[in-house]
């Protein structure tokens, strides 16, 4: 799973060699938290197994901002990057395992290495325009229209993430998510 980063970032095998002796490998139980809101993320973490939530607190409910799983890197990059408290949370939906690595392990690759800043401009791309996309997507599409989506780009993630998390992910209410999936 981790080649993935490898042909991402064109690493030789020296460089995947260095960047993985300062990940290390954490288990996380199904509803432990990566990141809690309030707190700084203080690594980023290459989903293996498993599958986390991104969410922020609306009108005192969990609502979905994103989901990652095997192969995505779990991290909110405002808070990384800045240190600074997060006003979102990271949960894990499944019992997973991250290889992760410090920020400071990172700061340092980036100082001794500036290939690693082609990696992380590639992945903060892709992360935004996901984004964007999503953004647009809920502008746009009807409920119909996103859920169908939601089915054809995230196949995996159907029977995995349950509905109702789905459904706010989406902008729709569950019982409207329930008459779009029954007809």
């Amino acid at each position: 799973m981790l080649d993935q980063i490898k042909l991402a970032g064109k690493l030789s095998d020296s460089e995947f060699s260095l960047l993985t002796s300062r990940m290390v490998s954490r288990t996380f139980n199904k509803g432990e938290h990566f990141l809690e809101i309030g707190k700084v993320n203080t690594s980023l973490g290459f989903i293996e197994k498993g599958l986390a939530m991104y969410y922020r607190i609306i009108n005192d409910e969990e609502v979905p901002v994103d989901f990652a799983i095997e192969g995505n890197w779990a991290s909110y990059l405002k808070s990384f990057n800045d240190q600074s408290p997060a006003d979102l949370g990271i949960r894990m939906l499944e019992d997973s395992v991250l290889q992760c690595i410090t920020f400071s392990s990172l700061q340092q690759l980036f100082i001794d290495h500036p290939k690693f800043l082609a990696l992380k401009t590639y992945y903060v791309e892709q992360s935004m325009m996901d984004m964007a996309q999503h953004s647009a997507d809920l502008a746009t599409l009807d409920a119909r229209e996103r859920y169908y989506k939601f089915m054809r780009e995230k196949p995996q993630l159907i029977n995995r993430v349950p509905q109702y998390y789905v459904a706010a992910y989406l902008g729709i209410k569950p019982q409207s998510l329930s008459r779009i999936r029954k007809g």
